[in-house]
């Protein structure tokens, strides 16, 4: 019986000092997706994040039957196979991916930090799709208790009131219609719970990380100016077209049956 073959791959020496790190990740990325691709274990390359990995890692994966390995449909179809042409779909499997990783981070702050912007994304998805119609679970990121509540309650606060303080200005947040404005009110919110958790923790490290998201809010609506908003809005509309015409024919389809 032959060894099995490794996919772990070694970047330390006087090889890897000749390559860019852009070209290890690649090449630790390739690595990954030809394993996958073999039915074998993910190598878990540590020059790229473990939820990168992971995502690229079951978007190849296929489950090799082991009674069954000389047959032609010995192998499950890839991830890959199913949604590799839906953009929206990718991006949330990889979001969803990031969020449960930094789920898992020592840092209460950065935990609560990013299951805030998960949940006011995910709340605007579902307020969105209730609005228009569309099936909501196609367009939440994350499974879990929160998520849940949002595909299954009726209830006009999803049954969350308790559990999520800030969210009833989210759902104040979805009713504004000036997409300018409800940025600038979702960035608010955020500002604003980041003065509530740094109150009490004056010289904590949470309070730095939290100057440098300010920071960067600031930054953000600094640079965006009317002409160069509208700009990047017309972008956004442009690369949406396609995705919102192909939701479009889904709806239709769905309406016949």
């Amino acid at each position: 019986q032959e060894p099995e073959q490794s996919y772990e791959v070694d970047y330390s020496g006087e090889a890897a000092e000749a390559l860019s790190p852009e070209i290890i990740r690649l090449q630790a990325l390739q690595t990954v997706s030809a394993a996958a691709n073999q039915g074998k274990r993910n190598p878990r390359p540590k020059v790229v994040p473990d939820y990168i990995s992971r995502f690229v890692y079951d978007l190849y994966h296929r489950e090799v039957k082991s009674d069954e390995q000389d047959s032609s449909e010995a192998v499950a179809p890839r991830l890959f196979d199913e949604i590799g042409s839906d953009r929206l779909a990718l991006e949330d499997l990889i979001a969803s991916y990031y969020y449960d990783s930094v789920a898992d981070s020592s840092s209460a702050f950065l935990t609560e930090w990013f299951a805030l912007n998960k949940n006011i994304r995910n709340i605007l998805a579902v307020f969105t799709c209730r609005r228009l119609g569309w099936d909501p679970q196609r367009y939440l990121v994350g499974k879990g208790e929160v998520e849940t509540l949002l595909l299954q309650s009726k209830a006009k606060d999803f049954d969350l009131g308790e559990k999520l303080p800030y969210l009833a200005k989210v759902l104040q947040i979805a009713e504004e219609r000036d997409i300018a404005r409800r940025e600038r009110l979702i960035d608010l919110l955020k500002w604003q719970w980041m003065d509530e958790w740094t109150f009490v923790r004056v010289f904590d490290i949470d309070n730095v990380l939290c100057y440098y998201l300010r920071l960067g809010i600031l930054e953000r609506w600094a640079n965006l100016n009317e002409t160069k908003g509208e700009a990047t809005f017309r972008n956004i509309v442009h690369s949406l077209k396609g995705e919102s015409a192909q939701v479009l024919q889904d709806f239709k389809k769905a309406q016949r049956r």
